[in-house]
């Protein structure tokens, strides 16, 4: 799985919406075995960890 030719690929793009910036994200390239569903599931985990943290910071802060 950390062969160079099987490495899977984060896409991050920031969006403005009104007053507000959203963004997508998209983590992909999984391969098909048990190992890849593990591996997948234990980013899914910890990506969803990550980005919440971030939304915690941001509306924390007083911008503006």
């Amino acid at each position: 799985m950390n062969d160079p030719s099987s490495l899977t690929t984060v896409k991050v793009e920031f969006f403005e919406d009104k007053d507000r910036t959203n963004l997508t994200f998209e983590h992909k390239g999984w391969g098909n075995s048990l190992d890849w569903v593990k591996a997948r599931d234990w980013h899914e985990e910890q990506w969803n960890a990550v980005l919440n943290e971030l939304k915690q910071f941001v509306e924390s802060e007083k911008i503006g």
